[in-house]
């Protein structure tokens, strides 16, 4: 076995062990996030607001039937989820606390992805780790907030849009743009996201293309 190949080989038993790592932490982090679900109840006024906006699912109109003041407080996009987990688990504060519940425990893996295509082996792990144990993750985990929806639809823009920047392709493109949207649609700040990218991109074309790759 030359060294090349022997190096690409521990590489890949590297990246196999980190995925069980992430995996592993990933399933840890679900722990502190539904520990004694629902037993708080809805206790800020916002998560009010979005557990009734959700009621659309249940109601005669169907999505037609979204109140339009909460434009006031937040895009429509978590009081659908919200919606959405009402027609699965029935309409209930345990159920719009679900949403963030999930979404927590996705960013884990996520943040995870996100880090090791950006900083290689090992950064992968570690986000993960940073991400299970960060109190104010666990906290927003656990409220009936647009936060950790938020965070999870920005990661993976930000993420999506790195790989398009690298091989700009039209799936690459389209799959950014949704990720971009689903952000806009949690807060109104989600647009954000295509702004970095695009400002990466512009920054790109001022540095050469030998000094860009590395």
């Amino acid at each position: 076995m030359t060294p090349t190949s022997t190096h690409n080989a521990t590489l890949a038993s590297l990246a196999r062990r980190e995925v069980f790592v992430v995996l592993g932490v990933t399933l840890l982090s679900a722990v502190p996030r539904f520990v004694g679900f629902g037993r708080e109840g809805l206790t800020h006024f916002d998560e009010g607001v979005y557990a009734l906006s959700g009621l659309w699912s249940v109601a005669p109109g169907g999505l037609a039937a979204l109140d339009p003041e909460l434009i006031a407080y937040a895009p429509p996009g978590f009081p659908v989820l919200i919606g959405l987990a009402y027609s699965l688990l029935g309409a209930s504060a345990a159920s719009a606390l679900f949403v963030s519940a999930v979404c927590g425990v996705l960013t884990v893996p996520l943040a995870a992805w996100l880090a090791w295509r950006t900083f290689g082996a090992g950064a992968g792990a570690a986000a993960a780790g940073f991400t299970a144990l960060s109190l104010a993750h666990i906290a927003f985990s656990r409220k009936a907030l647009t936060d950790v929806p938020f965070l999870l639809a920005w990661l993976a823009a930000i993420g999506l849009g790195g790989r398009f920047l690298e091989r700009p392709r039209v799936g690459r493109a389209l799959a950014f743009g949704l990720a971009v949207g689903l952000a806009q649609n949690l807060k109104y700040n989600g647009w954000v996201a295509g702004a970095v990218v695009i400002v990466a991109a512009l920054a790109g074309l001022a540095v050469d293309g030998d000094s860009r790759r590395p």
